[in-house]
């Protein structure tokens, strides 16, 4: 009987520590974080998220309601953005943030250019 019993607690000391592994989140493996950049103006804006020591790399244009979501690396980012008018001038309004691990930032871009920034983590 103190076998079984015995067993059965190494069984169960090894069920709970197996479960209580976390996997990490890919966001740590990659040392990444996201921005998503909402479209909440009634007009087509382009919008691009870039690192701080480039220049625009994924302009992508979005339609009212629309969004796109970047994978950052950790680091200083520039968030981009403009009106459909403005892209063809090459006209860009821009905002400097910073992106930290497994982070999760919702952007959100008005024809005004004002920005509500909320941050997840």
């Amino acid at each position: 009987m103190k076998k079984i019993s015995f067993l059965l607690m190494i069984i169960t000391i090894m069920t709970l520590s197996m479960s209580s592994c976390k996997k990490p989140k890919a966001c740590e493996d990659n040392n990444t974080g996201t921005i998503t950049v909402y479209n909440t103006s009634y007009e087509n804006i382009w919008v691009d998220v870039t690192y701080s020591n480039q220049s625009l790399n994924q302009e992508v244009k979005l339609h009212p309601g629309e969004y796109k979501e970047y994978t950052m690396k950790v680091g200083p980012v520039i968030v981009w953005g403009t009106t459909e008018d403005l892209y063809y001038w090459d006209q860009w309004y821009n905002d400097d943030m910073y992106v930290y691990e497994c982070e999760d930032r919702t952007y959100s871009w008005s024809k005004k250019k004002s920005a509500e920034v909320t941050v997840e983590k």
